[in-house]
C-alpha cells in the first residue's frame, strides 16, 4: 500500500490560496509492507517495514504571489463609480484583463471597449449611482465572489446581487458573472 502526503518545507507557508514561498514542493510517499499469517495481516516490523522517500517536483501550477482579493473587488466597484472617463479608464485597465469577459443577467460584454460602454451605460442611465461592496468577500485560487449594492442618488439600495470572478496571475479579471439578488431564489 503506497500513501502520498504533502509535507510542508521550512519556509513554506499557508495564505489561504495554498501558495508556497518556493517553487518547489516535497511529496513523502510511504510504502507499508504487510504479510498475512494464518488468515490475519500484520504488520512487518515497524524498522524494516518502513520506507519513507522524499521527492522534490517541480511546482508549475503555483502562483509565486497571492492575489489581493480584496484590491480586484475594490477595483471593480471603482469602474461603476468613476465618472471620470480617463481615470476610469486607468482603473479599468488596471483591474480587468484586456480581453475580459463580463456576463450578467443584462449584459455579455468582452474587452476594454464592451466594459467602456457597459459603464457608462449604467452611469447614464442612472445618474448619480454607486456600487458598493456588502458584506466581506470569499476567495480561493484564482477565484472571488462577493456581494454589492446599487444606490441611488438618494443613497438607497435599488438592486443588489452577487459577482463571481477569474481573476489572471496579475491579478485582473479574466471571466465576471454578476447574479442579481443577494441571496439564492427559492425551490420550486
Amino acid at each position: 500500500m503506497t500513501r502520498w502526503v504533502m509535507v510542508p518545507r521550512p519556509g513554506d507557508r499557508f495564505d489561504g490560496d495554498m501558495t508556497t514561498d518556493t517553487t518547489d514542493t516535497t511529496v513523502t510517499t510511504q510504502a507499508a509492507v504487510t504479510t498475512e499469517v494464518a488468515g490475519t495481516t500484520e504488520a512487518a516490523e515497524a524498522a524494516d517495514a518502513t520506507e519513507t522517500t522524499e521527492t522534490t517536483v517541480a511546482d508549475a501550477g503555483t502562483r509565486a504571489t497571492a492575489i489581493d482579493h480584496q484590491l480586484v473587488v475594490d477595483g471593480y466597484l471603482a469602474c461603476w463609480n468613476t465618472t471620470d472617463p480617463m481615470a476610469r479608464d486607468d482603473v479599468m485597465r488596471a483591474t480587468w484583463a484586456e480581453n475580459a469577459h463580463f456576463v450578467d443577467p443584462l449584459f455579455d460584454v468582452s474587452g476594454y471597449a464592451g466594459l467602456t460602454q457597459l459603464f457608462e451605460a449604467a452611469q447614464t442611465q442612472y445618474p448619480g449611482s454607486t456600487f458598493r461592496q456588502r458584506g466581506g468577500l470569499d476567495a480561493h485560487h484564482d477565484l472571488v465572489r462577493w456581494g454589492w449594492e446599487m444606490l441611488d442618488a438618494a443613497g438607497d439600495v435599488v438592486i443588489d446581487g452577487i459577482d463571481v470572478a477569474v481573476v489572471d496571475t496579475d491579478g485582473r479579471i479574466t471571466h465576471l458573472a454578476g447574479f442579481f439578488g443577494y441571496a439564492l431564489p427559492a425551490a420550486g
